[in-house]
């Protein structure tokens, strides 16, 4: 099975933000924020390292050795979580 191709997902999402205004302030949201952190990774000159867990606290509890291996082997890099908002 082909994955969709990124803009297609895109084009989606702004359709879908066009009928709903908490859609659109949302997505607005995310984009402010991704812009905000990409400018401040780009302008630092530490490595950044980004775990991204979205669906259970056990995923969580199983990256930790990621992490303490990340940090060990990189210890001036920006470790950065992405988990549901509960972890």
């Amino acid at each position: 099975m082909d994955r969709p191709k990124p803009w297609t997902i895109l084009r989606a999402m702004l359709r879908r933000a066009r009928s709903n205004r908490s859609v659109a302030a949302h997505l607005a949201a995310v984009l402010a924020s991704f812009c905000f952190n990409y400018v401040r990774l780009l302008l630092s000159r530490r490595p950044a390292v980004s775990i991204a867990l979205v669906e259970h606290m056990g995923d969580v509890l199983a990256a930790e050795p990621v992490a303490r291996f990340a940090r060990a082997t990189m210890p001036h890099a920006r470790v950065r979580w992405f988990v549901r908002r509960p972890y």
